[in-house]
């Protein structure tokens, strides 16, 4: 039992931890959602596909709405909002937008294993150095980002929610 002890520390430790509140680098941020404003245009950072091919999610997302969710595999409000995300990708690819997650802060295969193990469609990146999240000034998970079809910022919050898919409603129809 003794033994164990470290481990049921740590397992009831990570349970009781807030998604929205805890960075995955283990630091308490401040509260804030993202640095950017309405309008602003992303940071130039270069991430890499679930395949390991470098991307970045301003090319990814060039000429098209799109709804951009920061997640990570030990956030469970993250993964409660997945399901959804399948679903607002099949009817936002119909209306030439796209759903982009972008797993923070953990490996690439890591987050490869996940997506697979738990059914994601929608198109994965990885942000493995928060090079992403920290050029965004992103300290929460999960996140939502809107971007129009020039690459503009339309919308930042916290978990996908009515305000979010508004948003994107309105990205897809401009």
């Amino acid at each position: 039992m003794r033994s164990r002890l470290p481990l049921l520390i740590v397992a009831l430790a990570a349970a009781s931890w807030s998604c929205t509140s805890v960075d995955p680098r283990g630091d308490v941020p401040e509260p804030r959602v993202a640095a950017l404003g309405e309008g602003a245009a992303l940071p130039g950072v270069g991430l890499h596909d679930l395949g390991g091919h470098a991307v970045r999610l301003e090319e990814t997302a060039a000429g098209k709405p799109a709804l951009v969710s920061f997640w990570a595999t030990w956030c469970d409000a993250c993964l409660a909002e997945m399901d959804a995300l399948n679903r607002l990708d099949d009817r936002a690819r119909a209306g030439g937008g796209i759903v982009i997650g972008v797993a923070v802060g953990e490996a690439r295969e890591k987050a490869a294993e996940f997506a697979r193990l738990h059914g994601l469609r929608y198109l994965q990146l990885a942000d493995e150095q928060m090079a992403l999240a920290d050029a965004l000034g992103q300290k929460r998970l999960p996140a939502t980002i809107v971007l129009d079809r020039r690459g503009r910022v339309v919308f930042t919050g916290a978990a996908l929610d009515e305000r979010a898919l508004a948003a994107f409603r309105g990205a897809l129809q401009r």
